[in-house]
C-alpha cells in the first residue's frame, strides 16, 4: 500500500496533542506525584489486527523510520528545528503519545518533551468507505479514550516557557531541567477512528482527528497522523 505523509498536519497535530491534556475546561490537574507508566506492554485489538509495542511517526518512504522530521513553526518552542512523535501501547486499554521538540534537524538536542497517557480505551464499530487518496485505508474502527496523566520536561528555558503556557493556569509549573509527572484526568471522552495497514515490510497505524463531540466521519489530511514500525 502506498502511504503518503500528511505534511500539513504537523502544526495542527502538535497543537491538538498538547491541547488534549491541557485545554479542556473539565481537566483536573494536580501537582501531586502520580504514577504514569510509559512502558510498552500488552496489545490493543483493532478489528482483525493487533497493535503493540511502539510506533514512530511516519515521515515518508524515502526516509529512515526515526519519527523525526525537520520542522519549524511559530507554534513550537523558540529554536525548534525538528519534532519527533511516537505512540506507545501500554496495555489493552491505554497508550502514551510522545512529542519532542529539538534545536537541530536530527532530533538529538532537546528543547522540551511531553508524554501524554490516555486510558479507558474502547474500540467499537467499523466504519467503511473512507477516503484513500492519502494512502489511509478505506475502513477504520471507532475508538474512545480519556486523558489520564502526563510527564513533561523543559530542557531549555524556551521549552519550559512553552509548556508552562499550557499548564501554569492548571496548577502545574515546570522548571527547566526537571521532569514532572502529573494527573490530567478528565470526565470528557475523546472520539476518534483508528486504522491499520501492512505493506509487507512495515506495519502502519492510522490515527484520525481527535474530537470531544463526535467520531470523525472520514480521514482528515490536515490533522491525521500515520505511525509505522
Amino acid at each position: 500500500m502506498k502511504i503518503i505523509i500528511f505534511w500539513t498536519a504537523l502544526i495542527s497535530v502538535a497543537a491538538l496533542f498538547i491541547g488534549a491534556c491541557a485545554k479542556r475546561d473539565d481537566t483536573v490537574i494536580t501537582a501531586t506525584a502520580v504514577t504514569c507508566s510509559r512502558t510498552a506492554s500488552g496489545s490493543i485489538t483493532v478489528g482483525s489486527d493487533t497493535v503493540s509495542s511502539s510506533y514512530l511517526m511516519y515521515t515518508g518512504p524515502s526516509n529512515a523510520v526515526t519519527g523525526c522530521i525537520a520542522q519549524t513553526s511559530l507554534g513550537f518552542p523558540t529554536g525548534t528545528q525538528s519534532i519527533k512523535q511516537q505512540r506507545i501501547i501500554t496495555s489493552s486499554t491505554s497508550f502514551v503519545d510522545y512529542m519532542g521538540y529539538f534545536s537541530d534537524t536530527a532530533c538529538t538536542t532537546g528543547i522540551a518533551y511531553l508524554y501524554q497517557k490516555n486510558s479507558s480505551l474502547s474500540v467499537g464499530d467499523q466504519v467503511t468507505g473512507l477516503d484513500t487518496s492519502f494512502g489511509a485505508p478505506s475502513s477504520a474502527y471507532k475508538v474512545t479514550y480519556k486523558s489520564n496523566c502526563a510527564t513533561a520536561k523543559g530542557e531549555t528555558d524556551a521549552g519550559t516557557e512553552y509548556l508552562n503556557i499550557f499548564y501554569s493556569n492548571k496548577g502545574v509549573y515546570l522548571t527547566t531541567g526537571t521532569e514532572k509527572t502529573f494527573s490530567t484526568k478528565v470526565t470528557q471522552s475523546t472520539y476518534n477512528i483508528w486504522g491499520t495497514g501492512d505493506n509487507g515490510s512495515s506495519l502502519f497505524f492510522y490515527n484520525g482527528n481527535d474530537s470531544t463531540t463526535n467520531y470523525p466521519s472520514d480521514w482528515d489530511s490536515s490533522n491525521d497522523t500515520t505511525y509505522v514500525k
